[in-house]
């Protein structure tokens, strides 16, 4: 068993535990069958706000020229910070996403390794609706 898959088994064990009508749910649909991407924790923040209130194709084609602007290992916090507002409206991101987008990087400006876990808890915690 890998340590996304014990993650995983510890989480649904917890919310089976704590909550008897999701337990009954669980039990009766069965496991669940959503794969975690293998995404950066940084790319996954971008996506989830890019994504928002947008149809599929148009959100899939705002993120791949979002991703466009930058080299694969060059997209950090501090990178995208640098990107001007109008660099991001031209590839069709609302100014609300902009500031959405510049307000989560602007509070996890630490060491890179806290950024990970730092966007991993917006996830987490539901902070990126």
């Amino acid at each position: 068993m890998n340590q996304e898959t014990l993650h995983h088994a510890e989480a649904i064990a917890h919310l089976q535990q704590a909550d008897p009508v999701l337990d009954h749910i669980i039990v009766r649909c069965g496991p669940c069958t959503l794969q975690p991407r293998s995404l950066e924790p940084l790319v996954m923040l971008c996506r989830s706000i890019v994504y928002q209130q947008l149809s599929g194709k148009a959100a899939s084609t705002i993120m791949m020229r979002f991703l466009g602007l930058y080299d694969p290992d060059t997209l950090t916090p501090e990178a995208l910070l640098r990107t001007t507002d109008d660099t991001l409206r031209g590839i069709g991101l609302s100014r609300q996403k902009i500031q959405r987008a510049g307000k989560r990087l602007r509070s996890i400006q630490v060491p890179t390794f806290q950024v990970c876990e730092q966007a991993r808890s917006f996830f987490l915690n539901g902070l990126c609706v």
